[in-house]
């Protein structure tokens, strides 16, 4: 419990220090047109949804768990009210890749590492900017670690735990959601992804039976079929949409 509330309070202090110094510094260069054109107007892209994150554990999500520092076993039922909040880390997650790759370029990389020299910051940029994300993975460790000292069903770790496992599992959904092209309902309109994975698909029509590969997004109401289409690199590149059918139409054994 006492690292739980260490490393709640670190993270924090991290996250304001990549706020305070990194952001604020690419805000006052692009007030005064001395930003790099390769990240001009890229500060959403590079930085995320960093500052709603911030917010959120400093100024409630950690004052919350210090209430339970006294009753760790019942520390779950912070994570399990709120739950809600940790949508946001989908964002962050969603944006992360795309931030990596901007901070990779040479106009980006040089940029950052001005401001670290300059403020004698204690990290480079990237070591900040993954901090959310490896933040989730500490909170199912802590958890899981809380989970074995306490008696079976006392408290609410369990449901804290399976809070935070199911925050990567929608970031890893929405990523992949991200890169379906051409369906022919709004994404927004499906709501959230139940399954997705990659399949081994018949025609039931066809005399020759020939396995094609699909990659299938499971939601309430339909089930989308899509083809994986990869770069010039052999890297993954985007989810073309193909058929769709109404899951009530669909028998599961």
């Amino acid at each position: 419990m006492s690292e739980l509330l260490q490393t709640e309070r670190s993270y924090v202090k991290d996250l304001q220090v990549c706020i305070d110094l990194y952001l604020q510094d690419m805000r006052q260069s692009d007030n005064v047109n001395t930003l790099p054109l390769g990240i001009k107007g890229k500060e959403k892209v590079i930085f995320g949804n960093i500052e709603e994150i911030h917010d959120f554990h400093k100024d409630i999500f950690l004052k919350e768990l210090e209430k339970y520092e006294s009753m760790p076993e019942d520390i779950g039922h912070c994570f399990v009210t709120w739950a809600h909040k940790f949508d946001m880390y989908v964002q962050y997650c969603k944006n992360k890749p795309e931030s990596t790759t901007l901070l990779m370029t040479t106009a980006g990389g040089n940029f950052f590492d001005g401001i670290q020299k300059s403020h004698n910051i204690e990290h480079p940029i990237p070591a900040y900017l993954i901090k959310p994300v490896q933040r989730i993975t500490k909170y199912q460790l802590l958890l899981k670690d809380l989970l074995s000292c306490c008696d079976e069903g006392q408290g609410e770790i369990k449901d804290g735990l399976e809070v935070m496992l199911n925050v990567p599992k929608k970031a890893n959904d929405a990523m992949h959601l991200s890169l379906l092209e051409g369906c022919d309902i709004p994404l927004d309109k499906l709501g959230e992804v139940i399954l997705q994975e990659n399949f081994q698909v018949w025609d039931p029509k066809q005399i020759i039976r020939k396995a094609r590969e699909r990659h299938v997004f499971l939601f309430e109401q339909y089930l989308l079929f899509s083809k994986e289409v990869k770069d010039s690199s052999g890297n993954k590149a985007k989810y073309i949409y193909k058929n769709k059918l109404l899951v009530s139409l669909l028998h599961f054994s």
